[in-house]
């Protein structure tokens, strides 16, 4: 239901038998084209842009220092660090199937500790290398953004 209609106010129904402003300018219809090409231009320029800067990103990627910092195993500390209390609510006040809602919740986040602190963190991995020599030295990386990517996939 119309919302004029209930407040009381008189409201005018659109009329959607007239034509558009349109069918009597053709020229404004060409401007517009235009002016389309003319931004889509200008989006391709500044994707590749982006792209030129995450080759610099690229180029920064060391794998060893990746690995050092996996090993550490930073997602179990986020786990753990975790906002533990309820703000507006005491656990002993809650229903049993509320708790258990909250602990389901809770072991998936424990059990996706991993895929989510990748998420969180996103990097730029260097996977392609310009010769065959580095492209072979990158098969690591390759390895590991393989792994990467399946976790993020399949973590649900």
């Amino acid at each position: 239901m119309n919302l004029r209609k209930i407040l009381g106010e008189d409201s005018e129904e659109p009329d959607h038998d007239i034509d558009s402003d349109y069918d009597d300018k053709p020229e404004q219809v060409a401007r517009d084209e235009k002016r389309e090409q003319k931004d889509a231009a200008a989006a391709d320029d500044a994707e590749s842009e982006e792209k030129t800067e995450i080759y610099i990103l690229a180029d920064r990627w060391n794998e060893d220092e990746y690995r050092a910092l996996i090993a550490t195993e930073p997602w179990t500390e986020m786990f753990e660090a975790r906002p533990k209390e309820l703000y507006d609510y005491k656990r002993e006040d809650l229903s049993v199937d509320t708790k258990h809602q909250l602990d389901k919740y809770v072991a998936f986040m424990e059990e996706n500790a991993r895929a989510l602190w990748e998420i969180l963190h996103w990097l730029i991995m260097k996977t392609r290398g310009k010769t065959a020599k580095e492209a072979d030295s990158l098969a690591g990386s390759q390895q590991l953004y393989k792994r990467r990517c399946y976790r993020h996939v399949n973590w649900l």
